[in-house]
């Protein structure tokens, strides 16, 4: 973090160090600036201290934004989505219990919520480990993203 945090002030503490020069991945792989006493290139295990060294104060701010606002809208999709019981499926035709497997069919909160805390999960993560920088990581995070989206707001309700 020391490190880090001292890079930032060195250079450009609003707009930062540059993409991918510091503490993941990319900059590990291209190493576009020449090691030093004072700087060589190592993995950083926190993804939000390495956005606020590579893109400064502002991106860190407008990375948050976004996250909190994923966070907003992803408790919103949970209200929204559909949580109707199916009722009078039974296993067989003298059984009048409901088989929970059935009563669920339908019902899309608690795959939402299940989606929404899981990406929570993944954003806690992130302070210990700087996991995004996984091309995969952040297809399904965003990918799961928009399907808690789409669980909460856009798809077609069936009329019941």
């Amino acid at each position: 973090w020391e490190t880090g945090l001292n890079l930032l002030h060195e250079n450009n503490p609003w707009l930062g160090f540059g993409l991918g020069r510091f503490g993941g991945a990319v900059a590990m792989n291209n190493q576009v600036l020449d090691k030093t006493e004072e700087f060589s290139y190592f993995y950083m295990d926190n993804y939000y201290l390495k956005t606020l060294v590579e893109m400064g104060y502002i991106g860190l701010i407008f990375f948050v934004i976004l996250l909190v606002g994923l966070a907003i809208w992803g408790i919103r999709a949970i209200y929204q989505s559909d949580d109707r019981y199916v009722s009078g499926k039974g296993r067989g035709p003298a059984d009048r219990t409901v088989d929970p497997l059935f009563r669920n069919e339908g019902n899309m909160k608690p795959l939402t919520v299940g989606i929404f805390s899981g990406l929570m999960g993944v954003l806690l993560h992130c302070y210990f480990e700087n996991i995004f920088e996984e091309p995969y990581m952040m297809a399904y995070f965003w990918g799961l993203a928009a399907a808690v989206m789409y669980a909460g707001f856009f798809r077609k309700r069936e009329n019941s």
